[in-house]
């Protein structure tokens, strides 16, 4: 298909950054500490009923990060980038580093073959559990969904020959994603018309808390990791009395930001006479209104998107206005822009600690107008040096391709703004080794996501995911660490948006998770740390889509995990990352269970990162393991 090489590279350089395929736990080393979780897990076999694998979970301290796992019988690649979507969703809902870990995953199915998501949030509640306590959660469950890297659950199929196969099992919980709880499933219908057979399929709803009772089965639905280690009893990070208030300084700057900007809307659009002048006036009032009402962060969102509207605008009329629909200006002013921000995130090579959000953001947001910029040039038409509207016939003259220019030059702005707060942040600054080791860290798990959601979205015609695939890109050919990092946030954030809206993912319920992880998380920051993640959770009300809100929520925590890597532990955190608390539980221990070796109970303890090597005598198993998980996904449709 139209990704399919890029895919294959994408998910070589996530191997790379490294990821063997097969291995089985190692215990010779004598200073290890290592936990094992065993767990079933539900699928749907070839013949389409439900069946029961087993997934054995074993993370191993210390370790550098990398992701292990064996299957039976073979498997696919999206299952690869589910497990390590697995350890880092639930390192992050730990509040652990995970490069001071490894993680090894067993799958024992009676499918043809292992793939596809839905065993993702298993492996992530069992991580979770040996990483937070140690143990194996308490409760007799299956639980079955898509993980994403900010704990966020996503919906997967066969749901009801699932359920079946958990109650035939004697399983007392089944965990699905929320918003699934009325189920639609394919009821194949058999009737005889004379000699003939006919064999209808028609959608059936099926309400699974129902059908579950009626099985014997408690059927529980959620919205996050963090939502599934409650009902399981587990323990979860405690959030405290964390104060989003932003610095004065940041908040000043923020109005200033957006003043300014909404001034240029009101320069070049008074009346709106077009769409896009309508856009703009629509998106300057409901800037306004947000800094009414104190949400700044939404409120610069508006402001610069409302510009690059405005812009667009002005742009469009002159060109319709001399006839020669031509734009060329407005690319040249974008290119400017761009370049000039460029050359302003250079001065960030070696940000403080209190500015090192500040600064992935700005390279975070270059990203995002680099990709703009590439879909202005793909839109207009162009002749020569020169950049023209596509006119048609029948659909008159396109203004999409302004639009992206347009997007471009006002997101360079943007950059801009974020730049001049990391370069303003005091402190001691980072040194080029730990910003090396993080952004190896992020670019494995942007390669990997990618990779992932590129996958999940061919094999199901789900199109949208060019921006994933774009960012990712650029994620790994980022010329320095700052720059890789800023990228990989943008890239992970971006493949979560794209699961969200092509999964349908419940994101109303989702958004209240994801910001209790996020303000537990922050609150181990140093009080001057977290600029744009303060901002951005404080003005989650400004925006009304779900969707875009949960987004929001979404990136501001990917933010926090990528800086609260480079904070300093104190010793007597070295056994409980954070303050937790735990969930009641009545049920007794169930087949789900622990075992631990050179170690002692509750979680792994920490110490300093190691820092991820380069696993290039790899390169000729990655290779092999793309061409054959290429070919078997192609042959076998059936997966978890």
């Amino acid at each position: 298909m139209k990704h399919t090489n890029l895919l294959a590279i994408i998910m070589l350089m996530a191997l790379l950054l490294p990821m063997p395929l097969e291995a089985q736990p190692s215990t010779a080393k004598s200073d290890l500490t290592i936990l094992s979780c065993e767990t079933p897990i539900a699928a749907v076999a070839g013949s389409g009923e439900g069946v029961l694998g087993k997934l054995r979970v074993t993370v191993e301290y210390p370790g550098s990060g990398k992701v292990f796992i064996s299957t039976s019988p073979a498997t696919r690649i999206d299952t690869l980038g589910s497990a390590r979507v697995a350890a880092f969703a639930a390192s992050a809902t730990a509040g652990v580093d995970m490069r001071l870990y490894n993680f090894y995953y067993e799958i024992e199915s009676p499918s043809i073959i292992v793939g596809g998501p839905s065993a993702g949030l298993a492996m992530a509640i069992a991580t979770y559990a040996l990483l937070s306590s140690g143990e194996c959660p308490q409760k007799r469950f299956v639980a079955t969904g898509m993980i994403l890297p900010d704990g966020t659950v996503g919906p997967v199929g066969g749901l009801k020959e699932k359920l079946e196969a958990a109650a035939d099992a004697g399983i007392g919980v089944f965990i699905i994603p929320r918003g699934q709880e009325k189920y639609i499933y394919v009821e194949k219908v058999t009737r005889k018309i004379g000699p003939i057979v006919v064999v209808e399929r028609r959608p059936v709803e099926l309400d699974l808390v129902k059908y579950g009772k009626s099985l014997g089965v408690e059927v529980l639905s959620v919205s996050t990791l963090l939502d599934a280690a409650k009902a399981l009893g587990l323990m979860t990070p405690s959030v405290g009395g964390y104060n989003l208030e932003a610095p004065s300084y940041a908040e000043e700057a923020l109005k200033d930001y957006v003043s300014n900007t909404l001034g240029k809307v009101e320069r070049l659009v008074s009346e709106p006479y077009n769409e896009l002048e309508e856009e703009a006036v629509r998106l300057r009032d409901a800037s306004l209104r947000d800094v009414e009402e104190g949400l700044l962060y939404s409120a610069a969102v508006k402001a610069t998107i409302a510009l690059a509207y405005a812009v667009a605008a002005q742009s469009v009329e002159e060109a319709i206005a001399s006839r020669s629909y031509d734009v060329t200006s407005l690319v040249e002013k974008a290119e400017e822009a761009y370049s000039a921000a460029e050359e302003e995130l250079k001065a960030l090579d070696a940000p403080t600690l209190e500015g090192l959000d500040s600064a992935l953001k700005a390279y975070g947001v270059l990203a995002q107008a680099s990709y703009e910029f590439k879909q202005a040039l793909e839109t207009l038409v162009k002749e020569g040096d020169r950049y023209y509207l596509p006119v048609s016939p029948f659909r008159g003259v396109d203004a999409t391709g302004a639009l992206h220019a347009a997007l471009a030059l006002s997101l360079s702005s943007w950059s801009t703004f974020w730049a001049g707060l990391a370069s303003e942040a005091s402190g001691e600054r980072i040194s080029g080794s730990q910003l090396e080791s993080l952004a190896s860290l992020l670019e494995a798990q942007a390669s990997s996501t990618a990779a992932y959601a590129i996958q999940l979205g061919e094999e199901t015609g789900k199109g949208g995911y060019e921006r994933v695939a774009y960012l990712a890109s650029l994620a790994v050919s980022a010329k320095n660490p700052l720059e890789a990092a800023g990228y990989s946030i943008e890239a992970i954030a971006a493949a979560s948006t794209y699961l969200y809206q092509a999964f349908r993912v419940d994101a109303g319920n989702a958004v209240e998770g994801v910001k209790e992880l996020a303000l537990a998380l922050a609150s181990n920051a140093p009080s001057g740390a977290l600029l744009y993640p303060k901002l951005a959770l404080a003005s989650l009300e400004g925006f009304n889509d779900p969707i875009e809100t949960l987004a929001t929520a979404s990136k501001a925590l990917l933010y926090i995990i990528a800086v609260s890597t480079l904070f300093e532990k104190k010793s007597s955190e070295a056994t409980q990352p954070l303050e937790t608390t735990t969930a009641g539980s009545t049920e007794t221990p169930s087949p789900q269970t622990a075992t631990t070796s050179r170690g002692g109970e509750g979680a792994i303890g920490q110490e300093a990162p190691s820092r991820y090597p380069i696993a290039l005598l790899l390169l000729a198993v990655a290779i092999v393991s793309i061409i054959l998980g290429a070919a078997l996904g192609a042959m076998l449709s059936r997966a978890l």
